[in-house]
Parts: C-alpha cells; sequence; structure tokens
C-alpha cells in the first residue's frame, strides 16, 4: 500500500493506494486504524511490515540467503525514499552477507 496522504473526509483517516491503482482512475483506499502522524505521502507501509516479518523467519529459521534477500528488498524500499546512502549501506550488507554463505553474486 502506498499511502497519498491525509484524507477530506477527516484529518485522522488517511487515504492510499494499493499497487497498480492510479490515483486519477482508481477508487482510494482509507486507513482509519492507525496513527496518521506515523506515516506520510509515499510511505511504502505494507511492504516495510511484509519484508520485517520475512527477515525475522528468515533469521529464525537460520536462513542467511533468505535474510539477503530481504536486504536487497529493503534497499529497494530505500532508494524508493530517495535515502541512497542508507540503500548503499544495506546493498553492502546483502553482498557480505551472500558471500559468507558462498553467493558470489553482485
Amino acid at each position: 500500500m502506498l499511502v497519498d496522504g491525509a484524507s477530506p473526509e477527516h484529518e485522522l483517516i488517511l487515504q492510499g493506494r494499493l499497487e497498480g491503482q492510479a490515483p486519477e482512475i482508481d477508487p482510494v483506499v482509507l486507513l482509519t486504524d492507525c496513527d496518521p502522524s506515523s506515516f506520510g505521502p509515499g510511505d511504502l507501509v505494507r511492504a516495510r511490515t511484509l519484508l520485517d516479518e520475512s527477515a525475522a523467519r528468515f533469521a529464525e529459521a537460520g536462513d542467511e540467503r533468505g535474510v539477503a534477500a530481504v536486504l536487497v528488498r529493503r534497499a529497494y524500499l530505500e532508494l524508493a525514499d530517495d535515502a541512497l546512502p542508507a540503500a548503499r549501506r544495506t546493498l553492502e550488507r546483502a553482498r557480505e552477507t551472500r558471500h559468507a554463505h558462498g553467493d558470489r553474486r553482485g
């Protein structure tokens, strides 16, 4: 889900879109059970939540390759947020994790 910002219906309601929805064409999704101050326009809420859950499961299972895959995807989100230094650090951690387990991809 991509957060667009506050809903014109009420200040405590956020509105956003699902992946593939166009703001000019499709209806909006209303977020009513959240703290609006926690989210801003452009937040990729569901993606971050899923990545956090995935990282925890891979770590619990001892699957370092899975952890590395999550790191790469997290770096994509950081790039979408224009957080280039954070994305670079995250990609470097993913590369180091992969190399430690015999995966030579860059």
